[in-house]
């Protein structure tokens, strides 16, 4: 930028002094009206500011390249979901068809037996059949004795049981002797006509041992 410079026109009068102030006050009006050069501040700002954008455009560049593979990655996972599927259903298939084939190679096989066999059996072979049937020994099942012989010995212990509390219950209701003193139980009236029951065998020993002839009657 040019500059200009005022030009002052000094007379005869004015003094040495005079002449110095008003150079000096020209030259202070140049220094003010000329353009202020751009501080170190202002310029590094200016600097500063592409490199931001540059930082910003990168970060969506990266942002976007993350979202684009993530997409990617579901349908891939997904393609390889619907591939398993598929083969699973593949596989089930093919099993059922193969069930099949089994199943119907089986009643073909059942159909030729059937077409093999005759309207009417031989007589010979059907009295073979009735005789070895009639000749066929049988079979003796043990379980039903086996269940009997069990069923005896557990109405023997039974008995048995019954047996040895009707015999503790008697010395139970014996009277007790004890030096000094009598102890005498009365019995109730079915104890009393149990024992009072007629031993007919022992009467007759009884009355054979009376009258027998050794014996002198007067």
């Amino acid at each position: 930028m040019v500059k200009t410079r005022s030009h002052k026109t000094f007379d005869d009068s004015t003094t040495e002094f005079e002449k110095i102030e008003k150079v000096e006050e020209i030259e202070q009006v140049e220094d003010n009206n000329e353009p202020s050069e751009p501080s170190d501040s202002d310029s590094d700002s200016d600097d500063d500011a592409p490199e931001e954008e540059n930082v910003t455009i990168s970060k969506k560049k990266i942002i976007n390249k993350q979202n684009e593979q993530n997409k990617i990655f579901k349908k891939q996972k997904e393609e390889s979901k619907n591939k398993q599927r598929e083969n699973e259903e593949r596989r089930k298939i093919a099993k059922l068809e193969k069930e099949i084939k089994i199943l119907e190679k089986q009643r073909k096989e059942l159909n030729n037996i059937e077409d093999e066999l005759p309207d009417e059996l031989p007589d010979n072979l059907l009295e073979s059949v009735s005789n070895s049937k009639s000749e066929e020994p049988k079979k003796i099942t043990f379980n039903a004795v086996e269940e009997e012989n069990r069923l005896t010995k557990l109405n023997k212990k039974h008995l048995r049981e019954e047996k040895l509390k009707k015999l503790r219950e008697i010395r139970n209701k014996q009277e007790k002797v004890v030096e000094g003193d009598i102890h005498v139980k009365l019995l109730n009236g079915n104890d009393i006509n149990n024992s009072l029951k007629r031993d007919n065998q022992i009467l007759n020993q009884k009355d054979k041992w009376l009258n027998r002839k050794r014996v002198r009657r007067e």
